[in-house]
């Protein structure tokens, strides 16, 4: 089973932390441009990141960590401390909780009025430890960037809730009416289809209002109806849940285009619209789609040129929904070897 596997596999040779006392911080980056909070309570630990890259300015991310943890949370609020966002994948050693391949360098440094020992790990992550085991430096945030330092520290009990996940939001069934989650729950298959575009990696199928892309093995579904979208990675040790935002400046909502000079093309008898989407600052992206909404051509348009392609193959088919959502157990904390608290 991978979870069990993960977590011996992390767990084995491990080094063990001090466990720090409960507290409180205040951080910021090396130019002040913003300044996440930091919780910790027996050891499990909690990051809040405000307007994080490419998510709305209101919204919040937070990043879920516990000792020994083979995997981490993320969870993004918006401004009414709704979750937006959820997600649990493998750890890969660059959380501020890992323990694995850290080696002091024998500099101490004074922050936030603190006295602490410097560590490196490879050539970029640094963290700088207080005696009582507090990382007053800490690696960057889940958007990479510089280390993160503390510019205020108080050591306060700390509510064991305000560092623990809402790992019941990995249940699908809190973000979709149950009928929209069951085989057979539509009866009309007519908008049904698959279709291939091997040059991409590409396929995509669609099971009533469930329509999964499989990019290189990595399959994302979207229920345009239900304003929800779902991601897994092909070696199931990751799954992410958020509701689709069409206010994002990119990722947003797909609006009527010309690509390379047409409005639309007629394929496998099927007649398409082009419509496109900023998904980068200089490139957009482009779909070409029926008035049902099946993908037949996909395009980008960057400085550098443009340039599209139609499927390989096109049918319209019954879809069973169980072959469109990923499999029930990658929705379960235990997968991932974490408990229902977010713990062991």
């Amino acid at each position: 089973m991978l979870a069990a596997a993960l977590a011996l596999t992390l767990a084995a040779g491990a080094p063990q932390a001090p466990v720090p006392p409960d507290h409180v911080g205040v951080m910021t980056d090396c130019c002040d441009a913003f300044f996440p909070t930091v919780r910790s309570h027996a050891g499990r630990f909690r990051r809040d990141f405000p307007g994080a890259s490419l998510t709305p300015r209101d919204e919040v991310t937070s990043q879920y960590e516990a000792p020994g943890q083979p995997a981490f949370v993320t969870v993004r609020r918006n401004s009414k401390g709704e979750v937006v966002y959820i997600s649990v994948r493998a750890r890969s050693g660059a959380g501020p909780l890992d323990e694995t391949g850290w080696s002091p360098t024998g500099q101490s440094r004074n922050v936030a009025g603190e006295t602490c020992a410097v560590q490196r790990k490879g050539r970029r992550l640094e963290r700088c430890r207080t005696e009582d085991g507090v990382d007053v430096v800490q690696p960057p945030g889940p958007d990479g960037g510089p280390p993160l330092q503390m510019k205020t520290l108080a050591r306060e009990p700390v509510d064991p809730a305000e560092v623990t996940p809402p790992l019941d939001l990995l249940d699908l069934r809190r973000w979709a009416p149950a009928g929209a989650l069951r085989n057979g729950s539509h009866r009309d298959h007519r908008r049904d289809y698959v279709a291939t575009f091997p040059g991409q990696q590409l396929t995509v199928r669609r099971s009533g209002g469930w329509t999964q892309t499989t990019r290189a093995g990595e399959p994302t579904v979207e229920n345009e109806a239900l304003r929800l979208a779902v991601s897994a990675s092909a070696e199931g040790d990751h799954i992410s849940i958020w509701r689709l935002d069409p206010a994002r400046e990119f990722f947003g909502p797909f609006t009527p285009a010309v690509m390379e000079g047409r409005a639309g093309e007629t394929l496998f008898g099927e007649t398409c619209r082009w419509r496109s989407r900023a998904y980068t600052p200089d490139a957009t992206l482009f779909e070409c789609r029926t008035a049902d909404g099946a993908l037949l051509a996909t395009g980008e348009a960057s400085p550098y040129g443009s340039s599209w392609r139609s499927a390989a193959s096109f049918k319209r088919q019954p879809v069973a929904l169980d072959s469109v959502l990923p499999a029930p157990e990658l929705f379960r904390p235990e997968h991932y070897g974490l408990t229902r608290d977010g713990g062991r």
